[in-house]
């Protein structure tokens, strides 16, 4: 993104550290230092880094990982308005091609409500049980990594550290265990559903509601009361 770009070569030409798509900020009270908390090592573990050398501290956050504050109105900040030559813009790429990523719809990243399967899902043709889930509520299906790694979503519907970052009002996961990348992915939604038949799957953690069940039996059947109080969809 522009911000991304800006901020890798500004933090070069200012010669002090950047930490980029950041999960977690705070500040320490006693030192004043920006704690910086992101993904490493595959997204394995999260690393809290901090810049205790140089000033300015810099860091980008990956979007949709945090909520934002509520408005303040008795906030005020000074414009610093700056005149920037029109040369400073000019790239020196050239975008030979693009090619658009089609989905079935709103992108999950934008979607209010999201229907989420992972490897507990059994095999690729159960996803097409999220898709009429989804249908009926007026969502987008999303997944996990293993999920899309073993073919059964596109790569477009994968949420998590190394896809999507989403934040929507409703999140309902089938089969989903929890991995720490993926929830770093999905958090900050509203409220969180999880149906998984392992009671101890970490999803269960972050979960508003909890259902330990077996997919194949659960799914069917939330599919079959939510068409009987809104119609089949088509």
């Amino acid at each position: 993104t522009t911000g991304r770009t800006a901020f890798s070569m500004l933090y070069a030409e200012l010669e002090t550290g950047l930490t980029a798509d950041c999960t977690g900020l705070r500040v320490d009270e006693k030192t004043g230092m920006l704690l910086q908390t992101r993904p490493a090592i595959g997204g394995n573990v999260m690393a809290t880094i901090k810049t205790p050398l140089h000033r300015p501290q810099m860091c980008t956050v990956r979007p949709r990982s945090m909520k934002p504050l509520v408005m303040d109105p008795s906030r005020r900040g000074r414009i610093v308005r700056e005149t920037v030559e029109e040369r400073s813009f000019v790239s020196r790429l050239e975008v030979l091609d693009s090619i658009r990523d089609v989905g079935r719809g709103t992108p999950i990243s934008e979607a209010d409500i999201l229907v989420v399967g992972g490897r507990g899902m059994g095999h690729g043709g159960n996803f097409r049980l999220l898709e009429q889930l989804a249908d009926l509520l007026g969502g987008q299906v999303g997944a996990t990594r293993q999920a899309v790694d073993m073919g059964w979503a596109p790569y477009s519907s994968q949420i998590g550290l190394s896809g999507k970052t989403v934040s929507p009002r409703l999140y309902i996961s089938f089969g989903v265990s929890g991995a720490i990348q993926h929830i770093a992915g999905m958090s900050t939604a509203e409220k969180i559903i999880a149906v998984n038949r392992d009671s101890d799957a970490p999803i269960f953690d972050v979960a508003d509601l909890g259902i330990v069940g077996d997919v194949g039996e659960v799914l069917p059947a939330l599919i079959r009361d939510m068409e009987r109080r809104s119609g089949p969809c088509q």
